[in-house]
């Protein structure tokens, strides 16, 4: 869950950016992703996703915690596939 929660999260924020400037330090810049509705639920996502990990570490040796968390690479792709109509490519 936390795995799925912080990817899903970036796929979000990447969402996000498609109407967002390119990110700088600039005021005006910093705000818009700052009031991005998107932006900020991705984020929340993400920071969220980060705390269910280490809860589960917390109460899990990482050789139990680590295997599960790498189904988040496939939750990330398949997401991204469907979500930002994205190809998924053989090597």
């Amino acid at each position: 869950l936390g795995s799925a929660s912080n990817n899903i999260g970036k796929v979000l924020q990447k969402q996000a950016t498609t109407d967002l400037p390119q990110l700088s330090f600039e005021r005006k810049v910093l705000l818009a992703y700052a009031s991005s509705s998107l932006w900020q639920l991705g984020l929340l996502a993400d920071v969220g996703g980060a705390v269910i990990t280490l809860l589960a570490l917390s109460m899990a040796p990482v050789s139990v915690i680590q295997p599960v968390s790498g189904c988040g690479m496939a939750i990330l792709a398949v997401f991204s596939h469907f979500y930002l109509r994205e190809e998924l490519h053989t090597s």
